[in-house]
């Protein structure tokens, strides 16, 4: 009897284990089977999903040049959530200038490598604002006038001599608007210039002018201000147009005389008037007119 019992006991056990198993597999199936028709709804969906980022994406891309760049700044922004957008232009700059360095006068070429933002919204009247930097490199290849650091003042050498006159370096921060192609910055930094002055000769030998003519190499330095104006061709090329102006200052000790300056008496203090003084030149008027053109990269 217990015999019995027991293998009843035993097959109920096993009828339940196969029910469980049984409804396992078919809770499996439905589930499954659910997640399939519910991927099968919503599949359009997704697909209309992408579809519609791809064209926001495609729409908002467009609006962008290579090398464009997001400002978090909501000012001038309708929405108080929008992002106020900027180009970045970089340019390459070739040119040519004349300037007016107290006494002297000076033609040069203008080497230059422009960097800055252009907004893509439009401000008040339709302009777009810009802001940046301009790295300009005049290489000094003519000289004329008069000598800015000698008592006499006399004039340069200009026929007998050759060669670069010097160089310089200004560097201006700048800020205006564009519209249209067109724009008007204003121009504030330093300028640096590093002048090669010659002279004529003036020792004698048996009455007669001999050896070679004196060069002094000198520096002048200071603030720059001005303003420019220009147009910019589809964003390709720029032609423009810069005057800055300042008040320089010649340094004493930037100041060195070759040896045939020294046989000459120019480094005396009866000549120089910063040996004389002995210490800086101060306020010495520049002025500088610049026109070139640059291709934006």
């Amino acid at each position: 009897m217990k015999s019995i019992t027991h293998n009843l006991n035993s097959a109920s056990t096993k009828l339940f284990s196969a029910k469980s198993s049984l409804a396992s597999i078919f809770l499996g199936a439905a589930v499954a089977l659910s997640a399939s028709l519910t991927h099968l709804n919503a599949a359009p969906d997704a697909n209309n999903t992408y579809r519609n980022l791809k064209s926001s994406q495609s729409t908002l891309t467009k609006q962008f040049a290579s090398g464009s760049i997001v400002s978090g700044s909501t000012y001038g922004s309708r929405s108080t959530n929008a992002a106020r957008r900027w180009y970045i232009f970089n340019e390459g700059s070739v040119g040519g200038s004349y300037t007016m360095l107290g006494q002297a006068n000076y033609w040069a070429v203008d080497l230059g490598y422009h960097i800055y933002l252009r907004s893509i919204e439009y401000t008040v009247l339709g302009l777009n604002f810009i802001i940046g930097a301009e790295l300009n490199f005049p290489i000094y290849l003519s000289a004329n006038g008069r000598s800015n650091i000698l008592s006499d003042h006399r004039r340069f050498e200009t026929e007998e001599s050759d060669g670069i006159k010097g160089w310089g370096l200004e560097l201006p921060a700048m800020i205006g608007f564009e519209r249209k192609g067109f724009y008007l910055v204003g121009l504030v930094g330093y300028g640096w210039q590093f002048m090669r002055e010659t002279y004529t000769n003036q020792v004698t030998i048996n009455n007669q002018n001999r050896g070679a003519h004196p060069v002094i190499e000198t520096q002048y330095d200071g603030l720059i201000y001005g303003a420019g104006i220009g147009y910019k061709a589809t964003n390709i090329l720029n032609i423009g147009f810069r005057y800055t102006y300042g008040n320089m200052t010649n340094r004493f000790k930037s100041t060195k005389f070759d040896d045939s300056a020294v046989l000459n008496g120019l480094d005396t203090t009866n000549n120089s008037i910063t040996a004389a003084r002995g210490r800086d030149l101060y306020s010495i008027d520049y002025h500088k007119f610049m026109l070139f053109a640059a291709i934006v990269f």
